[in-house]
């Protein structure tokens, strides 16, 4: 039986799918990675990626990164279209990390707080 397939974005060289990978193997996702900046780009991350369509998966896991997302470079901007497109098709995103903030700017257009919820259970919105 083939499993889901699960595109797991990984920003830098450093990042690793980890126990969210592991977790998500042991329910059945084949997890392909896609590695944004090489290691000899690393100080300088300004790269240009070509996202898959993100209909050909099952679920996307966006995993963090050292730059900043307000730095809006042609890779996140890739990303955050990516992200939309998802959205758009009802396709899962896992987002820990710097990916919490990357589908925050992709569902409001631009840098966003991250939505959290307070002791209460409510919603709020903290940061930008």
């Amino acid at each position: 039986m083939t499993g889901i397939r699960a595109l797991a974005i990984v920003h830098d060289h450093l990042s690793i799918a980890g126990h969210v990978g592991e977790r998500l193997a042991e329910r059945g996702y084949e997890l392909e990675e896609l590695l944004v900046v090489p290691a000899e780009r690393y100080t300088n991350p300004d790269v240009d990626v070509v996202f898959p369509a993100p209909e050909d998966y099952g679920l996307i896991l966006t995993l963090g990164a050292p730059w900043s997302v307000a730095r809006r470079n042609a890779w996140i901007e890739a990303e955050l279209a990516l992200l939309r497109s998802a959205h758009r098709a009802g396709v899962p995103v896992v987002r820990p990390l710097l990916g919490r903030a990357v589908p925050s700017g992709a569902d409001a257009g631009g840098p966003a707080g991250l939505v959290r919820r307070g002791r209460d259970g409510r919603r709020g919105r903290s940061g930008g």
